[in-house]
């Protein structure tokens, strides 16, 4: 009998799910537009992603975003100010039986990613 692996399908070998890929605004880009979609691809195995917004002329977080069903998020207007710099974190999470807590067992929450504003 061959041992089951303990990591579902959606994980790597650390147990985690993958990265995100298809990152818009790409890591690093320059004059974004203030009303600019925050975008990336789907996930596999995540069912809900959560997005960290920092200011980072402020220091302070612009926003979090809850919970989301889809791959994108069009920040509120005005929470994106022209001739900022901005960090953002995609955090992809399963639904491990509980939304709000019982998610982060394969989860994945991506490295940090910078955009200025024009």
């Amino acid at each position: 009998m061959v041992p089951q692996s303990r990591w579902p399908a959606c994980a790597d070998s650390s147990g985690f799910m993958a990265q995100p890929t298809g990152i818009q605004p790409a890591p690093g880009a320059e004059n974004v537009p203030a009303s600019t979609e925050l975008r990336w691809d789907p996930i596999p195995g995540a069912k809900y992603y959560e997005v960290f917004l920092r200011d980072e002329w402020v220091g302070t977080a612009a926003m979090d975003t809850g919970l989301l069903t889809e791959p994108r998020f069009v920040p509120p207007k005005g929470s994106i100010q022209p001739g900022g710099e901005y960090v953002w974190r995609i955090h992809a999470r399963d639904s491990g039986g509980n939304v709000l807590l019982g998610d982060f067992d394969f989860g994945s929450l991506s490295r940090e990613m910078r955009f200025t504003v024009k």
